[in-house]
């Protein structure tokens, strides 16, 4: 079985992790980090962090807490759909409801994960996912 670092397309995906709990933003850097295609390229423990991070950062994608105090996960990727629409936006919530995923959207993030499914290769999963669907879209 070949690596997901031989296939000749296989993106890295450069991350801003963002999470008003410190221990949680932590674990997803240390998460995240191990794995070959994604590079944490900063940490932000607020939307309005994140906000001021990224025009300094060379990111393609945003991992995001929904809940945090001032600017929530919402408010954030709606912000960041209007100024960078090519970052990809993945929220993630630790309490969940029905319309959680159809509310990401909506705002311009690409879906919404749980904070107990966080993995690098389920995160990997959403972003390649969208990537190509977007590929695809551009080619149609």
């Amino acid at each position: 079985m070949a690596s997901t670092l031989s296939l000749p397309n296989a993106k890295i995906w450069t991350l801003l992790a963002v999470d008003d709990e410190p221990d949680f933003l932590h674990l997803t850097q240390e998460l995240l980090a191990g794995h070959p295609r994604i590079r944490v390229a900063s940490l932000a423990a607020s939307g309005e962090e994140a906000l001021d991070r990224l025009p300094r950062l060379n990111a393609n994608a945003v991992l995001m807490d929904v809940n945090m105090p001032g600017l929530s996960g919402f408010d954030v990727a709606r912000r960041i759909a209007r100024s960078y629409p090519w970052l990809r936006v993945l929220l993630m919530t630790a309490e969940g409801g029905s319309n959680l995923e159809s509310s990401a959207r909506e705002v311009g993030a690409i879906g919404c994960l749980f904070k107990a499914d966080l993995r690098a290769e389920r995160v990997l999963d959403l972003l390649d996912q969208h990537w190509s669907e977007s590929r695809i879209a551009r080619r149609a």
